[in-house]
């Protein structure tokens, strides 16, 4: 390890505190522990998620914390970005023994086909990891609804109206976090102006409750994707939720969940939040506050 980098590592332990470093060391692992309650009844839609090297762990203290909110066992698919390994991948079987796991290589065989008439999608797709959230979910689920989740998000209590959502089959809306600013790109007015569309503004994809029709219409992104405000460099990481949101916008049915499934740079959370997305700045969060919390309740000592 070079001089630099021992500073750089010793900086950023100095950073995040000792409460951080304390959940690091001895919680964080415990959620290998876990196991799911016995009387938990099958969730009648399947949980979908895009997982890297960089987050898989969040991902596993993520499904606990919803399967335990919920009390529901759900089918889980997981999409890995082509960084994870054997190790990680037991990680979830052993926790989750019958999950589905789509690995990006054969992902990428069956969605070749699938964007040969869509370049742009095709482009955005191998660019940016994000793509896989916009293109392969929607594409490869065989539900027709489904939850997508982001693995830096918890749940800390009951939430009701996802629960709702889930066990009306015949409730097609679609539904997202709330963020604290405007995240997308492209204008509510540009939206309205170049495709009659009112796009829901303060859209975050972290969690979102979606019915496949609306958001798999390849035609209409290859289309949104022209718009130079999507072709920015410096906010392509963006995308993706505009995506999702100039879809599920144009169908009219859904919208923004309340501020109860908290997307915040706060230092603390909402004492009576249902759910956190832990983004950016305070995604340090997640373990010293988020599973400092939880891991007395989901893996008692």
């Amino acid at each position: 390890m070079t001089p630099g980098r021992l500073l750089y590592l010793t900086r950023r332990r100095w950073q995040l505190g000792l409460r951080h470093w304390i959940a690091e060391r001895f919680l964080d692992g415990r959620i290998d522990n876990w196991r799911q309650p016995d009387d938990l009844i099958s969730s009648p839609v399947p949980v979908h998620m895009l997982t890297s090297k960089h987050d898989w762990h969040m991902a596993l203290w993520m499904l606990a914390s919803l399967h335990e909110a919920t009390r529901l066992s759900w089918e889980i698919v997981l999409h890995e970005d082509g960084s994870l390994g054997d190790f990680q991948l037991e990680s979830f079987t052993r926790l989750f023994p019958d999950i589905r796991i789509i690995r990006r290589k054969d992902a990428n065989i069956r969605m070749s086909g699938l964007l040969k008439p869509y370049p742009r999608c095709a482009n955005y797709r191998n660019r940016m990891p994000h793509g896989l959230k916009a293109f392969d979910i929607p594409q490869l689920t065989d539900a027709p609804r489904f939850l997508l989740l982001d693995p830096d998000v918890l749940f800390f209590s009951r939430p009701w109206e996802i629960l709702d959502w889930i066990n009306t089959p015949d409730d097609l809306s679609c539904w997202f976090n709330q963020d604290m600013q405007e995240p997308s790109p492209l204008s509510l007015e540009r939206a309205r102006q170049e495709f009659g569309i009112e796009l829901w503004p303060r859209v975050n994809s972290g969690l979102c409750l979606l019915t496949r029709a609306s958001v798999s219409d390849l035609d209409a992104m290859e289309s949104w994707l022209s718009l130079p405000e999507l072709q920015n460099p410096d906010t392509q990481w963006r995308v993706e939720q505009t995506l999702l949101a100039l879809s599920a916008s144009r169908t009219g049915r859904g919208g923004l969940l309340s501020p109860d499934y908290e997307v915040s740079t706060a230092r603390h959370r909402r004492s009576d939040c249902i759910t956190r997305h832990y983004v950016g700045r305070v995604r340090d969060r997640f373990l010293s506050e988020g599973v400092t919390h939880l891991a007395p309740r989901l893996i008692p000592a």
